[in-house]
């Protein structure tokens, strides 16, 4: 019998940091994190489009590897440090499933190829890219551990949601007490191949509520990420690996339909990238 979990809470926070705009999650004791959105505070006439923006200074895209200048994104990213308590540890995402031990990293250390990264240190800032895929904020109990996740559907169907909060507990055994998706592509926007439900659907039939026919062409669906992501985490309560009343949060913010405030590989693959920033502040 399938089982259907309710669907998480929305929750996106308009703030600013210093002028700087940009998404929370809800306000949890212990953790600090965003997401950056594809809007600077440079007073600037901005375009309609996101992605044009990004190779400007009236954006605010953080990936070196789009195509922007360099000096453009480090004098993003610098920006972004002037609000954060140490130097974002980036990894370089490759669409996978590893987890990267930020507790372990040390000056000099080369970048790490993961798609996660988790910590147990205060301050220490994790960080994913995004432009489409779920960027996940996931806290163990009492906030003594910390990890980040760039969830893309590849990503998601290896695994990295398990891999991660597997990782997590082996530093400190406490299921995880909140969990919040940022701005991603929605259910409405991600169209996929046959191949793509059919891999989904191997893993676990229950996956099939989360793919709606196309009217046209016939071999084409789109897919709820989302559902999926969260179907993951409520079914691990049974495991204990999330606590029975974990907040399960998401944006409710579509990286393709809002052009304006967020890019989007689906919708022009020549664009930006925003980023989710989170770590685990001094005071509990």
């Amino acid at each position: 019998m399938q089982v259907h979990y309710p669907y998480p809470k929305p929750h996106a926070e308009y703030s600013e940091l210093h002028g700087l705009p940009v998404i929370c999650g809800p306000e949890i004791a212990a953790l600090k994190y965003f997401t950056s959105t594809a809007k600077s505070d440079r007073d600037l006439p901005t375009g309609a489009l996101a992605d044009t923006d990004a190779f400007t200074t009236a954006g605010f895209n953080l990936g070196l590897s789009t195509g922007a200048e360099a000096d453009l994104i480090l004098a993003n990213r610098k920006r972004l440090q002037e609000e954060l308590p140490a130097a974002p540890l980036w990894i370089a995402q490759v669409h996978g499933a590893g987890v990267f031990d930020a507790d372990l990293w040390q000056s000099g250390d080369e970048m790490r190829r993961a798609d996660a990264s988790i910590t147990t240190q205060p301050e220490r800032v994790l960080v994913v890219q995004t432009a489409d895929c779920m960027p996940i904020v996931l806290l163990g109990a009492d906030a003594q551990v910390l990890g980040v996740v760039h969830a893309g559907w590849r990503s998601l169907l290896l695994g990295v949601i398990e891999n991660t909060i597997e990782a997590m507990q082996q530093k400190v055994a406490a299921p995880i007490s909140h969990a919040w998706i940022g701005p991603s592509i929605g259910a409405v926007a991600f169209e996929v191949g046959t191949e793509v439900r059919e891999a989904f659907l191997e893993f676990n039939s229950a996956y099939e509520s989360f793919f709606k026919a196309a009217k046209a062409p016939s071999d084409k669906y789109y897919g709820d990420l989302v559902g999926i992501a969260n179907h993951k985490l409520h079914s691990l309560k049974a495991t204990g690996m999330v606590a029975a009343d974990c907040g399960i949060y998401f944006s409710g913010l579509c990286t393709y339909s809002l052009s304006e405030w967020f890019y989007s590989y689906r919708r022009n693959a020549q664009t930006g990238r925003q980023v989710t920033v989170a770590y685990l502040s001094q005071c509990k």
